[in-house]
């Protein structure tokens, strides 16, 4: 098995590093470790939009992003630490989330930690969480990767992930919120992140004969960063890969109210209906028809119904009534 730490915090990269050594680099089973900046990353199956507090994240910069594989919605930052097994099955079994969990586990009670598997992928500590897994299958390879929180920022986790569903109708994969903890609170001696992750890749070499660290290449970087530009940092991908979906709401001006239903398919507006004044104005179109055919997106919505209007992009009103529509 080769040994990868990624040495980049961006976590387009670091998707994409994944999906590049289980697509392209078939010969070699892989176990990769990286650290990413803050961010919030959603399963393949999942609604962006409904599984993240969208206004929090925007007013943060929190970058948001989509994995190939499958599960629920996820927090990262620099104190997440975060791993894949990239293997081809020998046995014709490609899922399992116990053999691919088991050393992580066994790491954790060298530790002198009570950790355990629960339900059908998440590690816990006294009940509460503190690592998700997800898998891929690629014909014979697959994926198995997890997050570890070890000295997350919890309150921030909690606040990007509060659930933002309830104007969203449609079927997608639901994340399973639940109580979490970081494993530095639970150890009896004092580690940082990094010290933490040295050990951690030290147990899982000792596990496989043959180990060695692999260094990235000119070349492989430039694929990474290729699959980054133009899948894992588009918005086609991140946003517009939501299963479809209609969004309702109510939206109060000092017009008055405003009913709003959209259905949202690859992420374009397909249909939507607007019933109550906007602007007080009546724009060069129905509101209806500036709608239809625009990306779910707060920016392309704002830009159009300010031309419409005849308004500035940068004015109060269309970017306070854009931004109520996620």
């Amino acid at each position: 098995m080769l040994f990868i730490i990624s040495e980049r915090n961006c976590p387009f990269f670091n998707l994409a590093l994944e999906e590049y050594c289980l697509r392209h680099k078939t010969r070699d089973d892989f176990f990769v470790l990286y650290l990413n900046d803050r961010s919030v990353i959603c399963g393949k199956h999942q609604n962006l939009y409904a599984e993240i507090n969208y206004p929090y994240i925007k007013r943060n910069n929190i970058t948001v992003g989509r994995r190939i594989s499958g599960g629920g919605t996820v927090y990262h930052d620099p104190g997440n630490l975060n791993y894949s097994f990239i293997t081809n099955s020998r046995d014709g079994e490609t899922v399992n989330f116990r053999k691919y969990t088991q050393p992580v586990l066994d790491f954790l009670h060298k530790l002198k930690l009570d950790a355990r598997l629960t339900g059908k992928s998440d590690l816990v500590i006294e009940g509460r969480k503190i690592s998700g897994n997800a898998a891929h299958v690629f014909k014979n390879r697959s994926i198995h990767h997890g997050t570890l929180l070890f000295s997350s920022d919890i309150d921030e986790l909690n606040s990007s992930l509060a659930n933002n569903s309830s104007g969203y109708k449609g079927k997608w994969v639901q994340s399973n919120p639940g109580s979490v903890t970081n494993i530095r609170d639970h150890l009896q001696t004092d580690l940082d992140i990094k010290s933490f992750r040295d050990m951690f890749l030290e147990h899982v070499m000792n596990l496989f004969s043959g180990s060695s660290i692999y260094r990235l290449s000119d070349h492989d970087i430039f694929k990474v960063n290729k699959l980054v530009d133009e899948k894992y940092s588009q918005w086609d991908w991140i946003f517009g890969y939501s299963p479809p979906y209609t969004f309702e709401k109510l939206i109060g001006t000092k017009y008055g109210t405003v009913e709003i239903k959209i259905e949202v398919k690859n992420g374009i507006i397909l249909n939507s209906k607007v019933e109550g004044e906007i602007f007080g104005k009546k724009g060069e179109k129905e509101p209806e028809s500036v709608l239809t055919g625009l990306p779910h997106d707060e920016e392309v919505i704002k830009r159009s119904l300010a031309s419409n209007y005849g308004l500035k992009p940068n004015d109060f009103e269309p970017g306070r009534f854009a931004e109520k529509l996620f």
